[in-house]
């Protein structure tokens, strides 16, 4: 009789969570990092990509499975039987032929025999499934200085909700922290990118060909990371402080000036968010930095988006961004950032954002004049490392086991 491989852990996540490029594959930094620590104490993980991934399948370094195909039936049904309007319960006859996307994940959780799901970005049929199953669903926060909670949890019946919620950060902790009136398991655990990542063979992630050089172009300059993100481009979406920001969508103009001017005492390394990565709609925006890498030989983009940033970070002096939570990343090596998003200034939206790292000295806000920018940069200088938690992989360990069924 033919058995169905048995799995203790099924890990999903979407395209902009694999963002690291490992040995040629797509490889996410929580989840399958994860992975590796998982197979250390004997338990096997399966992988999923949420619908609708395009980095699935051999080319992820976890040969995740796609759900593309049966998602999208599912919803065409649906759709279909909608507006036919032939039949007037449509709900219990999905449910019946399990044409729903909760009994889909249920009959997936089944069918690999799994105890436990760690998800980033768990939707409610996710949700739905694991608590129907009797099994505990983990929502990886992968980001960090979460500074209120999103996603309108605060609001959303239980049953959408994951069991659990993993931070990787005290500030994270502390804004999730009310979630556990809900009945959600709140736990804090030491970030799994960061902690085994000195154990991988150097160059794995790649890296950037010129750092090494005798007569690299980052000699006797200062380094700046700059690190993009979205919502300034007309993708503001419920954002809108974010609206009409950035004149071209991706670099205030400020910046774009000091490109030019400081070209022989500053090399700029710009990064991409992995989003913008992931979405073709952002390919576009592609154009426009290589127009400034070709107008200013101290600018880099492709590599610096490509490398994974414990490579790159060590040539790096201070990092500024609109409102990247890459500022947690940086300050782990002790590197100041500088936020320009006019909503992290006293009085707005995002005040409180990246308060642990401003008390640490390691994060600005409210600067906006090209001239301060500049002096930010010049006098920037490394200072002692941020520590995310004080949580260990002996706590880990114990926080897997509790949560495994």
């Amino acid at each position: 009789m033919f058995f169905k491989k048995k799995y203790d852990i099924l890990l999903i996540c979407n395209d902009e969570d694999k963002a690291e490029i490992k040995d040629g594959k797509y490889f996410s930094k929580f989840l399958d990092s994860l992975k590796i620590l998982l197979e250390t104490y004997n338990l096997k993980s399966l992988s999923l990509a949420l619908p609708f991934a395009r980095r699935y399948g051999g080319s992820t370094y976890s040969n995740a499975i796609s759900v593309n195909l049966e998602i999208f039936f599912i919803k065409v049904i649906r759709k279909v039987l909608q507006k036919i309007n032939l039949y007037n319960g449509i709900e219990i006859f999905l449910n019946k032929c399990s044409l729903t996307e909760d009994k889909f994940y249920q009959n997936f959780i089944k069918k690999f025999g799994i105890r436990l799901v760690i998800c980033i970005g768990a939707n409610k049929y996710i949700c739905q499934a694991c608590r129907e199953s009797k099994i505990n669903i983990v929502e990886l926060l992968h980001g960090l200085g979460y500074s209120k909670i999103p996603w309108g949890w605060s609001y959303e019946e239980i049953k959408n909700l994951p069991t659990h919620i993993w931070s990787l950060d005290r500030a994270s902790t502390k804004v999730f922290k009310p979630l556990e009136g809900m009945g959600i398991i709140l736990e804090e655990i030491e970030h799994p990118w960061y902690s085994q990542f000195e154990n991988f063979k150097e160059g794995s992630f790649g890296s950037i060909s010129f750092l090494s050089k005798k007569n690299s172009p980052i000699k006797n300059k200062k380094v700046v990371l700059l690190s993009l993100t979205c919502g300034y481009d007309g993708d503001e979406g419920t954002y809108l402080y974010r609206k009409n920001v950035i004149k071209n969508g991706l670099i205030p103009s400020n910046l774009m000036e000091l490109l030019e001017d400081q070209n022989q005492n500053i090399f700029w390394f710009i990064r991409r968010h992995p989003k913008q990565e992931a979405k073709m709609k952002y390919n576009n925006q592609k154009k426009l930095l290589d127009q400034i890498c070709k107008k200013n030989k101290n600018v880099d983009w492709r590599q610096a988006t490509s490398v994974s940033l414990p490579y790159l970070l060590p040539y790096v002096d201070c990092h500024i961004t609109m409102n990247s939570q890459i500022c947690y990343d940086t300050a782990i090596y002790g590197i100041k950032s500088l936020g320009l998003c006019p909503s992290l200034i006293k009085g707005n939206s995002y005040q409180f954002a990246f308060q642990d790292l401003e008390e640490a000295n390691l994060f600005k806000r409210g600067v906006s004049k090209k001239d301060d920018i500049l002096s930010f940069i010049l006098e920037s200088k490394k200072i002692k490392p941020f520590k995310l938690t004080c949580r260990n992989r002996d706590d880990f360990v114990k926080t897997i086991y509790r949560a495994i069924k």
